[in-house]
């Protein structure tokens, strides 16, 4: 008698035992089937097919493939259904692609796992998958049959089933989404993190593949939200969002990404300097009645127009920072983005004839922090300090007022800056004196006499220089709405 062929009877019976490595305790060391059939040619038909299938699912099970807590209701399954179904045993085996085992394996893998599917075309999708699994299988077998080891085809695995159930955008989100309210986070929070991933999944799609998200993407979703006006640091937030999920997609799903930056820039309209009678515009609509706005507004206009300072520079201005030094009066500007703009701005006779010095003592009189701040709570005169991105926000609300539309792009709070500097140009004060006064960088890489012979230039000299700067907007109109707090 054939090993694996037991006849009972008149009937063919099929014996598999199961190795010692895979049995579990307290359960049968064998599997025994009736063939139902007389036939020994029939039987032998039925057991050739047996054998090879489940020697497939021995190696699944040994390589991790199949759970080995499951091993015996998906053979016990498996080899029911391939004896007891038709006769046509041996060209459901090989004519069809082995559908018989795929449909066990999914049932068995979704019963264990309590997993539910209710679409049809869902539970077709998992068995698709799982007969790409099943192949792989039978390939890595083939391999070592003939003496080939060592190929890694658990990353085959991998790859197949990333690319024919990739993970979507939408579902990432959502997993994300959980994790953080498990983490907990604050239902504010989680509002605004949802409202953020709304805007995401509206630019890339719902069903967008996680891992084709890269650089490029990212950098078009930056672009594609800067054009519809979004502001650059709200647009930030949103792409550390993105990083956060590629994150989270790494860790639970293996997706592997190239790290993802934001700092993009996207492309924009070229920026200048103001005119003359833009900035006359800007101080007649500050002259105005009917002009609402907070102390601290105009003076952080025109502290730039006349020093060329950047936001940061102004905000961080606290009553100890002005100084003197032969006989100079300066702004010590401790804290700037670049080395060269740490500097000692001096106080030119501009800046005292328009009332700054007069500003620093009241602030100093009043024991402030710093010499421009913000109400938090105007009704009890309760002020905070400034920050570079709450000027920038107010100036961007206000200066339609003054610009006409055709321009808004090219000009911003910095443009004030931009005329600083380009009054020192026009009025022939020496450049390099200016790039130390506005904390420039030297435009001539070689190095220069100054560089070579004196580390500054020294106060006096750079008053002298800042005061040689011809004015051409109207001032006359500054007092006006220049208020001291």
């Amino acid at each position: 008698m054939v090993s694996g062929l037991v006849l009972r009877g008149s009937t063919y019976h099929i014996r598999l035992g199961i190795p010692k490595d895979l049995r579990i305790p307290d359960s049968p060391v064998e599997i025994v089937k009736s063939t139902r059939t007389t036939d020994r040619k029939q039987a032998l038909v039925y057991l050739r097919g047996m054998q090879a299938g489940v020697e497939r699912l021995y190696f699944m099970i040994r390589n991790g493939m199949i759970d080995r807590g499951q091993i015996n209701s998906i053979l016990h399954q498996y080899v029911e259904s391939q004896v007891l179904g038709d006769s046509k045993f041996t060209h459901r085996m090989y004519g069809e692609k082995n559908k018989r085992i795929i449909k066990i394996l999914t049932t068995v893998l979704l019963d264990d796992n309590n997993i539910e599917i209710q679409s049809g075309s869902e539970r077709t999708k998992i068995e698709d998958d799982v007969t790409k699994v099943h192949s792989i299988a039978l390939d890595e077998l083939s391999r070592r049959r003939n003496g080939r080891f060592g190929h890694d085809y658990l990353a085959d695995v991998d790859r197949v089933l990333e690319e024919s159930t990739p993970v979507t955008l939408s579902q990432c989100v959502e997993e994300y989404m959980v994790t953080q309210k498990l983490n907990g986070a604050r239902d504010s929070s989680i509002r605004v993190t949802r409202s953020s991933f709304n805007v995401i999944i509206s630019h890339y799609g719902a069903d967008f593949p996680v891992k084709k998200i890269d650089n490029k993407s990212v950098e078009n979703f930056f672009e594609k939200q800067k054009s519809e006006g979004i502001l650059p640091s709200t647009i930030k937030k949103k792409v550390t969002l993105i990083k956060s999920l590629l994150t989270h997609a790494r860790m639970n799903h293996g997706i592997e990404h190239k790290e993802v930056s934001n700092r993009y820039k996207a492309h924009k309209s070229p920026k200048r300097e103001y005119t003359h009678t833009e900035i006359d515009g800007l101080f007649e609509v500050l002259a105005a009645p009917n002009t609402r706005s907070d102390w601290w507004q105009p003076w952080v206009c025109v502290i730039a127009i006349l020093t060329g300072m950047r936001e940061g520079e102004i905000s961080r201005i606290r009553p100890e920072d002005i100084k003197e030094e032969d006989g100079v009066k300066y702004i010590d500007i401790w804290e700037a983005k670049s080395e060269n703009g740490i500097r000692k701005m001096p106080v030119s006779d501009k800046l005292v004839e328009i009332g700054f010095m007069k500003l620093v003592a009241h602030r100093s009189q009043h024991k402030s922090e710093y010499v421009l701040e913000g109400y938090r709570d105007k009704e009890q005169r309760i002020m905070d300090k400034l920050s570079a991105s709450k000027i920038s926000q107010w100036f961007n609300r206000f200066k339609h007022k003054f610009v006409p539309e055709e321009n808004m792009k090219a000009l911003d709070f910095h443009s004030f800056r931009r005329y600083c500097i380009d009054t020192g140009k026009q009025s022939m004060v020496n450049e390099q004196v200016r790039e130390e006064i506005h904390g420039h960088e030297n435009t001539d890489k070689r190095k220069s006499e100054q560089e070579t012979y004196a580390a500054t230039f020294n106060l006096p000299l750079k008053l002298k220089a800042i005061n040689e700067y011809q004015w051409q907007c109207n001032f006359e109109l500054i007092h006006s709405f220049l208020k001291l707090p």
